[in-house]
């Protein structure tokens, strides 16, 4: 499947739904390489899809790539800035 046929609104009409959230940020590794990784879930009724949910971790910096590659790619939109990176227990 090409990627502008992914983009595509189904021939149902039905628009699919996409539901992410970020969450259960855990410290990991030692005290010289520690780091925070976070639970981020994903719920859609696209048919793109192969589950209807997903579970991944990511890494802080996975968010910075995400935001970089979304306001240069995007410029004119509104992009929500990245957290601070040391919110743990906050």
């Amino acid at each position: 499947m090409k990627q502008s046929e992914s983009l595509e609104i189904p021939k149902s009409g039905i628009r699919p739904y996409f539901e992410v959230t970020v969450e259960d940020p855990q410290k990991v590794g030692d005290a010289i390489n520690a780091h925070i990784v976070y639970k981020v879930k994903t719920k859609t009724n696209s048919p793109v899809f192969r589950s209807p949910e997903c579970v991944v971790a990511r890494r802080y910096r996975d968010f910075l790539w995400l935001y970089n590659q979304l306001t240069l790619g995007n410029p004119g939109v509104v992009v929500p800035p990245v957290p601070e990176k040391h919110a743990l227990g906050k």
